[in-house]
């Protein structure tokens, strides 16, 4: 999925470019894939993954990284999400959800992973305690992201 240009959807119902690439999708070799993943007031934050195209099977991706761009700077930094009760793991939003709040986002935290986490003891704090009263068939857990 990626497209050549991301718009933002505002409460009106209209549609505002936020990033135009040039050039295309299509003309660019290796293939660069940009996906938007959610926006706060101040930042947009967006997956990049570089295909490779010399299979015959399906692309795969050779590198993903995890961009931010800081809108009132224009400022784009590779960044590398870290919940310090999970320190094992990076977070790369799949998906994020804008909270009325300010500069707050939603990601899900998916039940499997953080049991075999807290299992081999990679869990801390709060986040270790959660767990430790919660099932595997449990509903994931949501987790809010605050940016500074």
């Amino acid at each position: 999925m990626s497209s050549d240009t991301i718009y933002e959807l505002s409460k009106n119902k209209e549609l505002s470019p936020l990033f135009v690439r040039k050039p295309s999708v299509t003309s660019s070799s290796p293939l660069i894939v940009w996906s938007s993943m959610f926006i706060t007031d101040k930042f947009s934050v967006l997956h990049r993954a570089i295909k490779n195209e010399s299979s015959r099977d399906a692309a795969t991706v050779v590198s993903l990284d995890t961009l931010m761009h800081n809108l009132s700077t224009g400022e784009i930094n590779k960044v590398t999400f870290v919940n310090d009760d999970y320190p094992s793991a990076r977070w790369a939003p799949t998906i994020g959800v804008q909270l009325p709040q300010i500069n707050v986002v939603a990601g899900l935290l998916q039940m499997s992973r953080l049991f075999n986490a807290y299992e081999e003891k990679h869990l801390k704090g709060d986040l270790e305690q959660l767990v430790s009263t919660l099932d595997e068939e449990d509903n994931q857990i949501v987790m809010l992201v605050k940016f500074k």
